[in-house]
């Protein structure tokens, strides 16, 4: 059953923070088993992304709707899988230096949206290659930028790094050329408030998450509603009257599976 919490006392997607320090409440994640030996960091960042939206897709399935001809899918087949998942993103527009880059980055992590970028992994076996690897750019400070790795862990990474040829993630290429989209939402049924999703607990086939709801009117009656990705109608999980302005609870869902959480007012 959906419960009432503190705005004070929850976790939300944006923790409190000054002007120069922002970091968003996405935990980061692995590729999932069965991935290839290339791996799936643009499908992993893009599960990230999608879990702060409110919904859970598999990776393979995340694979598969950016209709990719390799493996696992290149900067061309990322903004394919986006719009096949419902998940609007604007794009950097490639003006600029380094400097400008980054910034823009903190600009769109000061209004709670993450930054799918791309980067090189240095000493880079591809030279000849603008990027390397998919991270989601979930925070940021005066000193760095906060990074989920795609490999289950978060690292910092200052920006004299991120300008440098030294060892790890750079944003510096030889064109040079930056590749950056920013995740702002996804589609949601018509009147239906923006949810976040959590994990909590899981299993090789199972996850137990926190789904949160914000901007809910006290007193008035919700539905939580559950979809898939086949575009069916969706599902009611529960009615519940909104006792705070923010709500949680808790779901189950099966990682074979896409599921799609939206609230709205019932009628």
């Amino acid at each position: 059953m959906l419960c009432a919490v503190s705005v004070l006392g929850c976790t939300g997607e944006l923790a409190a923070a000054p002007s120069a320090s922002v970091r968003l409440n996405i935990p980061a994640r692995a590729n999932a088993p069965g991935h290839p030996n290339e791996g799936w960091c643009g499908e992993t960042a893009i599960q990230e992304a999608l879990l702060h939206y409110g919904a859970f897709v598999p990776q393979r399935l995340i694979n598969k709707a950016g209709k990719p001809t390799t493996p696992d899918l290149y900067a061309r087949d990322i903004p394919v899988a986006l719009r096949a998942l419902g998940l609007r993103y604007r794009w950097w527009n490639n003006r600029g230096d380094v400097d400008t880059f980054i910034r823009w980055i903190q600009r769109q992590l000061r209004g709670g949206k993450p930054v799918l970028v791309g980067v090189k992994i240095n000493p880079t076996e591809h030279p000849e290659w603008s990027l390397d690897h998919f991270v989601l750019v979930v925070g940021f400070d005066r000193t760095s930028l906060l990074l989920n790795t795609t490999w289950g862990r978060r690292e910092r990474r200052s920006y004299a790094d991120l300008k440098s040829t030294r060892k790890g993630f750079s944003f510096r290429n030889r064109f040079p050329r930056y590749y950056g989209l920013v995740i702002d939402g996804r589609q949601r049924p018509q009147h239906a408030q923006p949810v976040h999703l959590r994990p909590r607990g899981e299993t090789r086939s199972h996850m137990t998450a926190e789904i949160s709801a914000s901007g809910l009117i006290v007193g008035r009656r919700y539905q939580l509603l559950r979809s898939r990705l086949d575009g069916k109608k969706p599902t009611l999980v529960e009615t519940f009257i909104a006792r705070r302005a923010r709500v949680t609870t808790r779901v189950r869902i099966d990682k074979r599976k896409s599921a799609f959480f939206a609230v709205r007012a019932a009628h």
